[in-house]
């Protein structure tokens, strides 16, 4: 989702209009310029950083200081690398566009890794709220960091359907390939020990088990003569490969909705220009918000 650089500020009274933004492949360069941008934000701060949508972790970057209006231009700066915006269903950059503050930096208020810190977090809430989500996500985990999953009980109460087995309900859908390297399980109580099926067993309509991995069911080709309590222990991977808008917009509004209601929202507003005050762009945006959280809600999986 592109590559995050920035740089320390100008002295206070220095006159630079622009800042003229290269790039290489090599430190050395030859370093060509992708972009010119404004010196400062609506705000009158100097801007100190820059989001390159085509940037990779192997890209380097100078910025030169430039006036328009004296035609002078500053030395270029040393060559800068950049972070890499980990978030998945918004950027920083999203949000400073819907505040319309300009681009959040190394010494903004809030700075750059605070504001992706807490697209994280918004992230996990979505996911928590909706009971999906569109990334890689481990079963039975509290947070889309976690790197391995957590095991998902189920007890065996649903009859035996011909030709597909005993169905077990999952608590996620877009289930990923069950892969025994990367941790996931089907553990099934035998009356002494869970054996793991991914392992011991063949998978397969025909055979042991089975998935629908599209609806998040598994299916045992087994026959339990009663109910079983806790017979069945899972760790899995979950989650969506893309990212619609409607997700994009809502990590966004909340994002900006948090960074609006903090305790000094002062460098959220825009110098002049705007008739519709803070606090109307706030409800508003709660609005959508609230309603496409509503529409993204997954309902629980239940026998047909």
């Amino acid at each position: 989702m592109g590559m995050q650089f920035s740089w320390a500020s100008p002295v206070s009274n220095a006159t630079w209009t622009n800042f003229i933004i290269a790039s290489s492949l090599s430190p050395s360069g030859p370093f060509s310029t992708i972009a010119t941008i404004a010196a400062k934000d609506s705000n009158g701060r100097w801007v100190t950083s820059y989001w390159d949508e085509n940037g990779t972790l192997a890209t380097y970057y100078t910025v030169q200081p430039t006036d328009s209006v004296s035609h002078v231009s500053g030395t270029a700066s040393t060559p800068i690398t950049a972070i890499s915006i980990t978030t998945n269903y918004t950027t920083p950059q999203k949000v400073a566009s819907l505040l319309q503050c300009g681009q959040f930096g190394g010494d903004t208020r809030p700075t750059i890794t605070e504001v992706q810190d807490l697209c994280s977090r918004v992230e996990d809430e979505i996911d928590r709220k909706t009971s999906h989500a569109w990334r890689t996500r481990y079963s039975a985990t509290t947070t889309g960091k976690a790197t391995s999953a957590n095991y998902e009980m189920h007890n065996i109460d649903q009859p035996y359907i011909y030709d597909a087995g005993i169905p077990i309900y999952l608590n996620h859908r877009k289930i990923l390939q069950m892969d025994a390297t990367q941790g996931d399980e089907v553990g099934v109580w035998n009356g002494s020990i869970y054996e793991n099926y991914v392992v011991i067993k063949t998978e397969g309509r025909n055979n042991d088990y089975w998935f629908d991995y599209d609806m998040g069911v598994l299916y045992l080709r087994v026959l339990f003569p009663y109910i079983r309590h806790r017979t069945i222990q899972l760790k899995y991977r979950y989650g969506e490969n893309f990212v619609p808008d409607d997700v994009v917009k809502l990590a966004t509004y909340l994002v900006a909705i948090d960074l609006a209601l903090s305790n000094d929202r002062s460098y959220l507003i825009p110098a002049g220009g705007d008739s519709v005050k803070l606090d109307g762009k706030v409800a508003e945006w709660q609005k959508r918000a609230d309603k496409l959280k509503e529409d993204l809600v997954e309902f629980g999986n239940v026998g047909l």
